[in-house]
């Protein structure tokens, strides 16, 4: 049905009055009075779109329930254990943790050379402006899934799930995603037409990305997924009669 979104309450008022006169100076008068009361409930059904589209493609089989099986673009299903690390936290806190590492170094009579600080500086800085991401890892028996969650989907905030539990969600979860990449050694055996290197700058672009993904991105040993459902079953309580 969706969730109670506003409760509107409506009252009407319908009042009639009759009256007469006869002879003999008799007079006779009568009225009625009805009052109707109307009760209106507004439903923002907007979040079961999602789960009503997924029923359905899943009764048309377009969910797979086995990921060797799945090839690039399907959906399929997934259950493991979950771990939740959130960069978006640091993005801040780059600069602090370079000057606390200095520091510490210090404290411990080790000797900082220029070069050292500026190379550090620079990396910091660098990572500073790169993608913080809410990363999900997915442990699926001997099957590593890799994906990126949107905060702006997440039920509960990432920092609080990481307040709460660290990296390590406790539980059995399941996800419903998009298969996005291949770990590296299935993809180097399957991707031979791709487009060859033209130019210097677009070599440059290739080793950049790799050591940008080996930082921020996939493992190469983890399959890529867009999650599109996280979730995990709760136990309902027995009901227990008041005789027992």
């Amino acid at each position: 049905m969706g969730v109670l979104a506003s409760t509107k309450t409506a009252d009407a008022s319908n009042n009639q009055t009759a009256q007469s006169v006869g002879p003999r100076s008799l007079a006779s008068f009568s009225g009625h009075q009805a009052t109707v009361t109307s009760l209106e409930h507004t439903f923002d059904a907007s979040h079961t779109l999602p789960l009503n589209v997924l029923d359905r493609l899943n009764e048309l089989g377009y969910i797979r329930d086995d990921l060797d099986a799945s090839a690039l673009g399907d959906l399929f299903m997934a259950e493991g254990a979950i771990r939740i690390v959130d960069y978006t936290m640091m993005r801040e806190c780059w600069s602090a943790i370079s000057s606390l590492a200095i520091t510490d170094q210090k404290a411990k009579g080790q000797h900082v050379k220029p070069a050292a600080k500026s190379n550090e500086k620079n990396a910091l800085e660098l990572l500073k402006n790169l993608p913080h991401s809410t990363e999900l890892l997915l442990q699926a028996g001997q099957r590593t899934i890799w994906g990126y969650l949107r905060p702006e989907f997440l039920r509960t905030p990432s920092a609080t799930i990481g307040f709460a539990h660290g990296t390590e969600v406790p539980g059995t979860w399941r996800i419903i995603a998009a298969l996005d990449a291949l770990p590296d050694e299935m993809a180097d055996q399957s991707n031979h037409n791709a487009p060859p290197i033209f130019t210097e700058l677009q070599s440059g672009m290739v080793e950049a990305m790799k050591t940008l993904r080996s930082v921020f991105g996939r493992p190469p040993q983890a399959y890529a997924a867009t999650p599109l459902l996280v979730f995990r079953y709760t136990s309902v309580a027995p009901v227990v009669s008041p005789s027992d």
